[in-house]
């Protein structure tokens, strides 16, 4: 009954009030924000996945929420148990991108009321360019639209065609432009600049970085260090929320594997064309729907790698092992790793598949094990000198690194350490500036990149010469759980 229901909202909101049974803090920006679990997580699929799955977060009391502000914070919460919010002028902004983050779909609908009628231009411009806004399409926005992304036919007859458009030489240029980008991209479909396997330039060739996705976000972000000032450039977004995925890249392809969205666990697939700024479907599921699991491409095959496919902590590890054919279009099962990794790294060295840390149904793993697709068996080698899940690994001049990551549930690492497949043998290098987990590494003309973690936008430089990190370019938008791939400059 709504008596009931009234009844049980109001004693819901009094015990928090009253400071009984809250059994986690929320912490952002100054505010110390006490509540329920089973109160948030009936209210936002956000935190229904951040408490359900096997995310640090779900065993912690205290957690910080970054990029959020504390009284929009505070507010929503409110909302929360009572269903109440005050909104003005002045807080919709931060309300509003808090209650995207939290994805709390009620507040979304202040966009019909008076308040927003009432935002100031550069409010309302701050809203539309967000990665994180979800509209119908696109094309409905104007300036903060990507029109190189709009359709042809839309682009010339619609837009081009519209008097406001046509009367404003601003929005003119704009259009003018995106045409010119959308001629590039269509004599690029019938003359393909990127080089296959068998097309592939002879000599040194540049290299470039994608970020793939990431917790709660489809965007995807492109940098190519080698430029006199390198700033990351948003590409097309992925088709759907892929938190935890794994990356790969075949034949110049950036496949997109498994990954959660919104808590859902996935066996889906999407690779990206950059001669076309696309991302297509129409890659054949894996059999197992998986996220934190590891990808590694070897010889035109796809490799999937352990992973979770349970929200229940841990309990749905896996040891299971798929491997892709691009030419079929088809996942068929290969030998399963000795032991079950979630949160693991995975990359190929020496024409071996390395399966690096990660998180078990137990401790944090510093084993490694190695897969010789020619022998089909896993083999343990040297472990790590520390255990950690989390962490970034990337192949460079014959050597395998790892960064980062966290270990037990105590800290986050800022440590690093490189593996000699021919001594079997772990060495330590420098420390990271900063304590990353969740992180991305890539190697790329020489090299290695960290980029991201929980709760950073920041990128460090590592130059194995000078055994160094400095700091690089920073991202949009802070990531962490993103997939990280490496692509030939076109």
């Amino acid at each position: 009954s709504q008596t009931h229901d009234r009844f049980l909202v109001e004693k819901l909101a009094k015990l928090r009030d009253d400071g009984l049974l809250y059994d986690v803090t929320l912490i952002a920006k100054g505010f110390r924000i006490n509540a329920h679990r089973v109160v948030l997580a009936a209210n936002s699929d956000y935190f229904r996945a951040m408490f359900t799955s096997e995310m640090m977060e779900s065993r912690q009391q205290e957690i910080e929420m970054v990029d959020i502000e504390g009284a929009a914070l505070d507010a929503l919460i409110s909302f929360c148990y009572c269903g109440k919010i005050r909104i003005s002028d002045v807080n919709i902004p931060s309300t509003l991108h808090a209650a995207c983050l939290l994805q709390l779909d009620e507040i979304k609908e202040i966009t019909g009321t008076e308040e927003f009628y009432r935002l100031l231009f550069d409010q309302l411009a701050h809203l539309l360019s967000k990665d994180e806004l979800v509209v119908p399409s696109e094309e409905q926005l104007l300036e903060c639209v990507r029109f190189p992304l709009c359709r042809p036919e839309f682009l010339i007859n619609a837009i081009s065609k519209n008097a406001l458009v046509m009367a404003d030489a601003t929005c003119r240029n704009l259009v003018d432009q995106a045409k010119d980008e959308v001629i590039l991209q269509m004599s690029a479909l019938e003359h393909p600049k990127v080089q296959g396997r068998r097309t592939r330039a002879c000599g040194a060739v540049d290299e470039v970085i994608y970020v793939v996705g990431g917790f709660d976000t489809r965007s995807v972000e492109r940098l190519d260090p080698g430029t006199a000032s390198p700033v990351w450039q948003y590409v097309a977004s992925l088709n759907q929320e892929r938190y935890l995925t794994g990356v790969a890249v075949v034949d110049s392809f950036i496949y997109s594997v498994g990954g959660l969205e919104k808590g859902k666990f996935l066996n889906s697939i999407e690779r990206y064309n950059p001669a076309t700024d696309q991302w297509i479907s129409d890659v054949a599921p894996s059999r197992v729907s998986r996220y934190s699991l590891g990808v590694a491409a070897l010889d035109d095959h796809l490799y999937a790698v352990g992973g979770f496919n349970d929200s229940s902590h841990g309990s749905g590890c896996l040891n299971i092992v798929e491997c892709y054919d691009v030419r079929r279009n088809e996942w068929t099962s290969v030998a399963p790793m000795g032991l079950c990794r979630g949160w693991l790294c995975v990359s190929v060295l020496d024409g071996c598949i390395y399966a690096v840390g990660g998180k078990s149904n137990g401790p944090v793993l510093s084993t490694v094990e190695r897969l010789d697709p020619r022998v089909g068996r896993w083999e343990g080698v040297c472990s790590m000198s520390t255990p950690r899940f989390g962490h970034g690994s990337a192949v460079l001049d014959g050597a395998l690194y790892v960064v980062g990551g966290h270990h037990e549930r105590s800290y986050k690492l800022s440590s690093g350490e490189k593996y000699d497949s021919r001594a079997d043998r772990w060495t330590s290098v420098n420390d990271m500036n900063s304590e990353r987990q969740g992180l991305g590494l890539a190697a790329v003309n020489g090299k290695l990149y960290a980029i991201g973690g929980l709760g950073h936008d920041s990128v460090e430089g590592f130059d194995p010469k000078t055994n160094q990190w400095k700091h690089h370019s920073n991202m949009n938008c802070k990531r962490d759980g993103f997939g990280v791939a490496v692509l030939q400059k076109p």
